[in-house]
C-alpha cells in the first residue's frame, strides 16, 4: 500500500521551503504506523507543523453543469475543490481542463477530464510523497474562481482526512483475504478483529479464545494484541462483543482492582470492602472509608488505634476463646475464632514461604525453576532479592554476588521427582530387525515413510505391504502412497501397477534399472 505525508502548517511564509523529503528513518516510521501525527518547528522557531501519514486522500470534486450548448458551442461549466489543495494549484488544474477542451471542441469532454485528473494531476502539480496543507489567507491570490479551497478550518480538515483514510483503509482491508496471526488460517478481512492503535489484526475465534481464557484466569493486564512484540491493549469494545456482558463486567472489576492494587496509596476497608484512599502520613496507617464510616489501621484492618501497637493475633485469639466460655453466641464465636486462626496459619505461611512483590503488594511462591520470576502484575523479579530486574532481566544474576539463576539444593531433586520416559519396546524390536537386515545385505533398498520421513526396508518376503517402524504407518514400498486411506487388498489389483509380492530389491539393482530408463 502506498502511503503518502500530508504536511499541516499554520501561516507559513513561503511553504515551498518545507517540502523537504523525509530521511528513511522517518519514513519507515511513518509506514509502520500510518495515522500518527508527528510534530516540530519551522526553521526560524515561529511556525508549528505537523506530519500525518495517510493511505487514502479525500476525494478531488469535480462539480459540473451542462448548458443547452454544450457540446457543440461551448464547454460545460464547472468547479473543482478539495481540501488538501491550495488555490494557486486548483487554479492550475481549472486553467489545464481548459486547454482540453480548446484541443477538442464541440466533442464530449467529461470523460477526458475525469481521466486526466485521475492519471495525471498528481504529476501536473509536482506532487510525489508527500502535500502541504494550511488554511488560506488574505494574501492568497485567487487565479481563477472556478477553484474552491475546502481548507476553512485546519483542526477540521485534518480530522476529516484522518477519518476519511481510516475508513478507506477500514474498507479495503473488509474487501481482501487475510491471515491470522494466531491460528495461520486466511478469511476474509471481515471475520477480524483489527486494532487501530498498532495496525495488527486477529480472526474472530482467535480473539474469542483469547479474551475469554484471560478474563476467566483473571490475567486481564495480558489482554494486548498477540503480535510479537507489541503491548496494545486490546479495545474494552472488542472485549465486550466477544465475551458477553456477563464476563464483561467481570474484566471491568478486575482491571479496576489491578489498577487499584498497582497504586501505594489505595486499601480496601475491611468492613465493606470499598476502596479507600490513605492519608498521606504514612506514618499514622490510616484509612477511613467514606462509604461505611469505618476508620481502621491499615496495617491490622481492625478498629484505628493511633500510638498503640498493633494487637498480636495470637492474643486476640485468645481472648475470644476466654470470652466463649461465658458467651451466649456460642455458634457464632466459634467460626470467629476459626477463621481467625486460620487467618494465623496463612499470614505465618506467607510470612515462612512466600515473596512479596515490591510493586503491587502481591504474595507468591516458586515451587521449580529459575529464580526469575513474573508477577501478575508484569513485573520480572528476582526470587532471591526480590528486586524489580524487567529492565535488565537475567544479567541481575551475573552482576549480583548472593543472587543465583538457579538455587544450588534443588537442582537434582526437583529433576528426579520427574518420571523417566517410557521406552516403547516395539518401537526398539522393530529398529533392530531393520538393523539386522541392512548388516545382513547393506545394498537393500530403502524408502522414507510418507508421514514421518524415516527410513524403512522392504517387507519379507518382497512383501511391498510395509508398516514404519517409527510411526507404524501402513504403506506400499513401491509408490509410497499411505494405505490408511484405501482398503489394502484394492491397492495392489489391477488396474494398479503395484503388487503385494516382488523380488526384494537392492539399491544396486534400482541403480541400473534407472539407467536403463533413461538409456531408452
Amino acid at each position: 500500500m502506498k502511503f503518502l505525508t500530508v504536511k499541516i502548517a499554520r501561516k507559513i511564509p513561503d511553504y515551498t521551503s518545507f517540502r523537504e523529503p523525509m530521511d528513511s528513518t522517518e519514513q519507515d516510521s511513518k509506514v509502520q504506523n500510518p495515522g500518527a501525527v508527528d510534530y516540530k518547528r519551522s526553521d526560524s522557531g515561529n511556525n508549528l507543523m505537523a506530519s500525518i501519514t495517510l493511505s487514502h486522500l479525500t476525494p478531488l470534486n469535480l462539480t459540473v453543469i451542462f448548458p443547452p450548448e454544450y457540446p457543440a458551442c461551448g464547454p460545460p461549466q464547472f468547479t473543482l475543490s478539495a481540501i488538501w489543495l491550495s488555490w494557486q494549484q486548483l487554479g492550475a488544474l481549472c486553467v489545464m481542463l481548459d486547454k482540453l477542451w480548446e484541443e477538442s471542441p464541440g466533442m464530449p469532454i467529461l470523460y477526458t477530464w475525469i481521466d486526466w485528473l485521475e492519471n495525471n494531476s498528481f504529476s501536473f502539480l509536482g506532487l510525489r510523497d508527500h502535500v502541504l496543507v494550511r488554511e488560506m489567507s488574505p494574501d492568497d491570490k485567487v487565479l481563477d474562481e472556478r477553484g474552491l479551497q475546502d481548507c476553512l478550518d485546519i483542526e477540521e480538515a485534518v480530522t476529516t482526512m484522518m477519518r476519511y483514510s481510516a475508513e478507506e483503509e477500514n474498507y479495503q482491508f473488509r474487501m481482501t483475504d487475510h491471515e491470522c496471526s494466531v491460528c495461520f488460517m486466511e478469511f476474509p478481512g471481515a471475520e477480524f478483529y483489527r486494532m487501530r492503535q498498532c495496525g495488527h489484526h486477529v480472526c474472530r475465534e482467535c480473539m474469542q479464545t483469547l479474551c475469554q481464557i484471560h478474563v476467566k484466569d483473571g490475567t486481564v493486564t495480558e489482554l494486548v494484541c498477540p503480535e510479537s512484540e507489541c503491548k496494545t491493549d486490546i479495545p474494552p469494545s472488542v472485549i465486550r462483543e466477544v465475551v458477553g456482558e456477563e464476563q464483561f463486567c467481570r474484566y471491568e472489576r478486575l482491571a479496576l482492582q489491578k489498577a487499584l492494587d498497582n497504586m501505594g496509596d489505595i486499601v480496601w476497608c475491611p468492613r465493606c470492602e470499598g476502596v479507600v484512599v490513605q492519608e498521606s502520613d504514612k506514618t499514622l496507617h490510616l484509612g477511613y472509608c467514606i462509604t461505611c464510616q469505618f476508620s481502621f489501621c491499615t496495617l491490622c484492618n481492625k478498629l484505628w488505634h493511633q500510638g498503640q501497637k498493633c494487637a498480636d493475633k495470637e492474643e486476640t485469639v485468645k481472648a475470644l476463646e476466654d470470652r466463649l466460655k461465658g458467651d451466649k453466641h456460642i455458634e457464632g464465636l466459634k467460626r470467629k475464632i476459626e477463621k481467625m486462626k486460620e487467618e494465623m496459619s496463612s499470614s505465618i505461611y506467607l510470612i515462612n514461604k512466600a515473596k512479596t512483590c515490591p510493586s503491587c503488594n502481591a504474595h507468591f511462591q516458586k515451587i521449580s525453576g529459575c529464580n526469575k520470576v513474573v508477577c501478575r502484575c508484569g513485573r520480572s523479579l528476582c526470587y532471591v532479592c526480590c528486586k524489580d530486574i524487567t529492565k535488565i532481566g537475567y544479567s541481575h544474576f551475573q552482576e549480583s554476588v548472593g543472587c543465583s539463576t538457579f538455587e544450588d539444593h534443588e537442582d537434582l531433586n526437583v529433576w528426579n521427582r520427574r518420571p523417566l520416559p517410557q521406552i516403547n519396546q516395539d518401537k526398539v524390536v522393530k529398529m533392530m530387525d531393520m538393523r539386522t537386515r541392512l548388516a545382513a545385505n547393506p545394498l537393500l533398498e530403502q524408502v522414507q515413510c510418507p508421514r514421518c520421513h524415516r527410513k524403512s526396508l522392504q517387507g519379507p518376503h518382497g512383501n511391498n505391504h510395509v508398516k514404519c517402524w517409527n510411526c507404524n504407518t501402513g504403506f506400499c514400498f513401491l509408490c509410497r502412497e499411505i494405505l490408511s486411506k484405501v482398503p489394502v487388498t484394492k491397492h495392489f489389483k489391477p488396474p494398479s501397477p503395484c503388487r503385494q509380492h516382488t523380488e526384494e530389491r537392492s539399491a544396486a539393482v534400482v541403480h541400473i534399472l534407472e539407467n536403463d530408463d533413461n538409456t531408452s
